[in-house]
């Protein structure tokens, strides 16, 4: 395929997307819309992330139109503008911001972030603090939007309007304050947080007749653990510009900026950072030990997080399975708290690793399913002083990923055996029986830890007597003789 092929390859994939969305969008699908065999597209992409990263790339190539500073802009106007462009371009797709989270700059992009960076550099910005600038607009975008995409993806589902339906338990000032959000809807939302983003990096002060020149300020905030204090001036628009204000928790940071005897609060606020997503090796097993009879599931919660631990919503994982297991539930992104729930369910017994990756990070979590057994004769009887050969009190209704183990408590009578296939063989050397007596027999994959067990009881009968009688009689001779049975 040439260059041209593949980019029809990508502008047809984002019209897939706009159809059946990221959860639909396959690359067998895009394969049939092609009118190609699937393996067809593995020149180009090596598998789906490829052609999503693709994707992700050439929703900004075509829509962000703000990409760079323009000749008129001042690092405001410049940060603003672009954050407007990046989002018009995520909305312009369906499920455009689940396509973008957690991608990289690819290379046609160097450029462009390498002259955003030079723009706030000559601006006065350190390279440090205009990279965190760009990073917390850009995960601020991104996340509004995915907010937006999927609260418009559910309101079919949800019905009713969700302030008219809890406006009667909600608070009266909490009731006013949604009231603002859902009138002004997304787009106020997104530029009020943005300004408010925008703000942090400078606070403006004015007065009863305009903005205050040359007048001194206490700001006051937390950073970690400890409060930071400056003593600022007004510039000669009244504006402030405060030091990096940093945090490692995705929680908003609260700004006490006083002025003479008055005191004003701003909320500035923080992210997870998506660019350090990784899988985390907290793993919450639910249900474990399952019978392996490919309907009862296992369950295990795996969690995305940022490299200070801050659950990340809405990012893109998978998660596969090993030893033939049928995945039932596989989230493609995170919920609100970060997780996935993972659902799956087997017909081999043994363990079963499944594996969550996300951002080029994994984590395994090993479950394991027992033998399936299942009682054939539930009383067995033998008899004393006679071979039994190969009697069958339980079997196994599932198959192994390694080889059956056979147990049984308590002991068989002695010479009877419990054999590698589950048959009870032997004699047993008694006169007088042995009682009903009841038994567990265990069971585990050679390739697992755990057993599986059930019960039946064995009676021992005393051993067949054969009596013999002689009778003696004398007869004369001549005499005839009757023989009867």
């Amino acid at each position: 395929m040439n260059k041209l092929q593949r980019e029809a390859v990508i502008r047809t994939a984002l019209e897939l997307l706009n159809d059946v969305g990221m959860e639909g969008l396959t690359t067998r699908r895009l394969a049939e819309r092609l009118g190609v065999q699937q393996p067809a597209l593995y020149w180009h992409f090596k598998n789906k992330r490829a052609l999503l990263d693709a994707l992700a790339e050439a929703m900004l190539t075509i829509n962000h139109t703000h990409s760079t500073p323009r000749d008129d802009d001042d690092w405001r106007s410049f940060l603003k503008g672009n954050a407007c462009s990046f989002r018009r371009a995520l909305l312009a797709y369906r499920d455009g911001a689940r396509i973008h989270a957690g991608t990289r700059p690819a290379a046609p992009q160097m450029e462009k972030a390498d002259a955003q960076l030079r723009f706030l550099c000559d601006a006065g910005f350190s390279a440090g603090d205009a990279t965190y600038a760009l990073m917390a607009i850009s995960y601020f975008t991104v996340g509004a939007v995915l907010e937006q995409q999927a609260s418009e993806a559910d309101a079919e589902e949800r019905g009713e309007d969700q302030l008219t339906t809890s406006a009667s338990t909600m608070p009266a000032r909490l009731q006013s304050a949604m009231k603002i959000v859902y009138e002004g809807g997304p787009d106020a939302a997104f530029e009020r947080g943005l300004a408010l983003i925008i703000g942090g990096l400078e606070f403006t002060v004015t007065g009863m007749y305009g903005p205050l020149i040359g007048k001194e300020v206490l700001v006051r905030y937390a950073q970690g653990s400890e409060e930071k204090y400056e003593v600022l001036l007004t510039d000669s628009q009244g504006k402030i510009r405060t030091s990096p204000i940093k945090t490692t928790l995705a929680s908003p940071v609260e700004v006490d900026i006083a002025v003479n005897t008055v005191v004003d609060a701003v909320s500035v606020p923080f992210g997870p950072d998506t660019g350090t997503a990784r899988v985390s090796g907290t793993i919450n097993i639910l249900k474990n030990n399952q019978p392996a009879n490919n309907q009862d599931q296992a369950e295990v919660i795996f969690t995305i997080v940022d490299a200070h631990n801050n659950p990340i919503p809405n990012f893109a994982v998978t998660a596969t399975a090993s030893n033939q297991a049928t995945l039932d539930t596989v989230p493609s992104t995170t919920d609100a708290s970060g997780q996935i729930r993972v659902s799956l369910k087997n017909n081999r017994s043994g363990i079963t690793e499944v594996t969550a990756t996300s951002n080029n990070t994994s984590s395994t979590a090993k479950l394991e399913f027992l033998p399936v057994l299942k009682v054939d004769n539930a009383r067995v009887t033998v008899t004393a002083k006679s071979y039994t050969a190969g009697k069958n009190p339980v079997s196994v209704s599932s198959s192994f990923s390694g080889s059956p183990l056979w147990s049984i408590q308590p002991s068989l009578p002695p010479s009877l055996q419990l054999d590698n296939t589950g048959k009870i063989s032997g004699t047993v050397q008694s006169e007088v029986g042995i009682p009903e007596t009841n038994y567990t027999v265990f069971v585990r994959d050679s390739l697992g830890t755990q057993r599986a067990s059930t019960s039946f009881s064995l009676v021992v009968n005393p051993p067949f007597v054969i009596s013999q009688k002689l009778y003696r009689r004398v007869l004369s001779t001549d005499s005839q003789v009757n023989i009867q049975a």
